[in-house]
């Protein structure tokens, strides 16, 4: 039980749990039929990398395909498919660039589905195909969006000392979008996209003029959305729907 002089604290934090939650959605567009066998591999390659904040100018900036950027959403859809499919291969994207790309910067290589296309069926690549069961890149598409913030004041005059607080938040989007490319009948199979909206920001209680330290409250619309992604890329593969 909160005591009195922490109610606005505890009231507030209460609030911010609510508001820190997010909703995740996802839907999907089939070109083609999909299945994977257990011998198969993917690889996932970032080809965009987008994040728009309405409080900025210009409110949009492309972020770079850094290889550590890269790998975060590796790892993440990579948990993901292994906790459905744990003897699947997931061939890391420097890896299998290097492979085919050899000599060639990260920067340069192409990073589209439609890029890929001319390519795969190219000597060189179908033999990397071959030999390491690749059956499908996945391309990805990466935003995150943030609100207009605006800022809050409470205060709770019921106490023996005065309690007061402000806060600030914003509304969070992000969305990933997945492009799949059949490696074998060299055909794009078709997309999934998951998304997420939450509230994230943060409060600073007050008791009489003694401002406390900043209190945060995230929605987890990024990791909330690739987790998504991860389950549902694997429906899609696997040949459901949802």
């Amino acid at each position: 039980m909160c005591k009195p002089i922490l109610s606005i604290i505890c009231a507030s934090l209460a609030a911010l749990t609510l508001s820190g939650c997010s909703r995740t959605s996802s839907f999907m567009i089939r070109n083609e039929l999909t299945g994977i066998e257990t011998k198969d591999a993917l690889t996932i390659v970032l080809t965009e990398y987008m994040e728009c904040n309405a409080d900025d100018s210009p409110s949009c900036k492309v972020l770079p395909h850094s290889k550590s950027t890269e790998k975060k959403f590796e790892r993440c859809l990579s948990s993901e498919i292994h906790a459905r499919r744990p003897e699947l291969t997931i061939i890391s994207a420097d890896e299998f660039r290097q492979a085919v790309f050899p000599g060639i910067g990260r920067d340069a290589v192409p990073r589209t589905a439609e890029d890929y296309m001319p390519l795969i069926k190219e000597p060189y690549f179908h033999r990397y195909i071959k030999l390491n069961n690749l059956h499908y890149t996945i391309f990805l598409k990466v935003l995150f969006q943030s609100g207009p913030s605006h800022w809050q004041f409470a205060a709770d005059h019921g106490q023996s000392l005065p309690l007061w607080g402000i806060s600030k938040e914003w509304g969070k989007v992000s969305s990933i979008e997945a492009n799949i490319l059949d490696m074998y009948k060299y055909v794009q199979s078709g997309s999934v996209r998951s998304s997420s909206v939450g509230r994230t920001g943060f409060v600073i209680p007050v008791i009489i003029i003694i401002p406390l330290p900043p209190v945060p409250w995230f929605a987890m619309t990024e990791t909330n959305t690739c987790e998504e992604l991860g389950n549902a890329l694997m429906q899609f593969i696997e040949g459901g729907n949802f």
